[in-house]
């Protein structure tokens, strides 16, 4: 249902006759649209504890191969009309659909499913739920500040790299397409070789470090070639999440990884919510001319503090629990 909300969502903004009916698409792939959750319950099903934070990654990987391709793709399709694009893509949507549907098997095993409970199912519900899992609850906290730290580079990159260096379009561009490449490396190559040999804890701390000092050289950087040089070991950074989630999941029984997920999703919307807003808002602040500190970099350096307090709280959490 997921994947077919989304290929509801395309045809509505490739037929659109007026924004409403751009609206309307995307709250039907709001509503239908959980499909990162529902890939990561998944994921969780299907493996076995210790492989789940490399399994997770996988999902990172592969949306760090789609940062390199979709965007030339749509441009190159957008070439044909404006609303060529939502058609490939909603018949993209539509074929993974069928495939989900007539061959990809049940994840959850019989004795682990339990009836369909509205209280689980929004997502106010399975927020409160981890209420019984105080650590998980925690674990889940440190995990928001990381998830607004990183609208730190993914809302202010083109706007910061425009306003320090003079970049254009095209230069704006290749630095995402490499930034998507160091994500598919790590993601798709390196977790599965780092987390089974340091483990979940010792790669989540490192990730989290990787975190703080590589936003806290963007804030600083002073010529364009230094982001070139900082995004190498930021995508390192992309441990962390897979790693979290590999940690949390261990934490819930095997009937509640989809509940967790959607739990995790909830998150993760709340940090869009405020975290974009308030990276821009920083951005703006800190560039008006009527300021009394000119530094472009705040969004950085506010995530980069963020992260720095995930770490000591997760630190502290993890190290009482053992």
């Amino acid at each position: 249902m997921k994947l077919l909300g989304f290929a509801v969502d395309s045809l509505f903004q490739a037929l659109a006759p007026t924004i409403a009916w751009l609206f309307i698409g995307r709250t039907i792939s709001g509503i239908l649209g959980a499909s990162f959750s529902t890939a990561n319950a998944y994921i969780a099903d299907v493996s076995p504890p210790e492989k789940r934070s490399q399994n997770f990654g996988m999902i990172g990987a592969a949306f760090g191969i789609g940062f390199i391709i979709i965007p030339t793709t749509g441009g190159l399709l957008g070439t044909f009309g404006p609303r060529v694009p939502f058609y490939a893509s909603a018949i993209l949507s539509l074929l993974n659909w069928i495939y989900g549907y007539f061959v990809l098997p049940e994840s959850l095993a019989p004795e682990n499913r339990r009836k369909f409970d509205f209280k689980r199912a929004n997502p106010f519900g399975s927020l409160t739920s981890l209420k019984k899992y105080p650590i998980v609850l925690a674990l889940v906290t440190s995990l928001f500040l990381v998830y607004i730290a990183s609208y730190a580079p993914q809302s202010t990159w083109s706007f910061y790299t425009i306003e320090k260096f003079g970049w254009n379009e095209l230069e704006i561009g290749l630095s995402l397409g490499f930034v998507g490449l160091m994500i598919a490396i790590v993601q798709g190559c390196l977790i599965r070789k780092i987390i089974p040999k340091y483990g979940q804890i010792k790669t989540l701390y490192f990730g989290l470090i990787i975190n703080i000092f590589a936003l806290m050289a963007f804030a600083f950087a002073s010529t364009g070639w230094m982001m070139y040089a900082i995004m190498a070991p930021f995508a390192l950074s992309g441990l962390v999440n897979p790693a979290f989630k590999g940690i949390i999941s261990n934490q819930v029984k095997p009937n509640e990884q989809g509940e967790l997920q959607g739990a995790l999703t909830s998150v993760i919307a709340l940090a869009y919510i405020i975290g974009q807003p308030l990276m821009l808002w920083l951005f703006g602040k800190f560039t008006a001319k009527e300021t009394i500190l000119y530094f472009p970099g705040a969004p950085f350096f506010v995530g980069s503090i963020l992260c720095l307090l995930s770490l000591v709280f997760t630190y502290r959490l993890l190290k009482t629990k053992s």
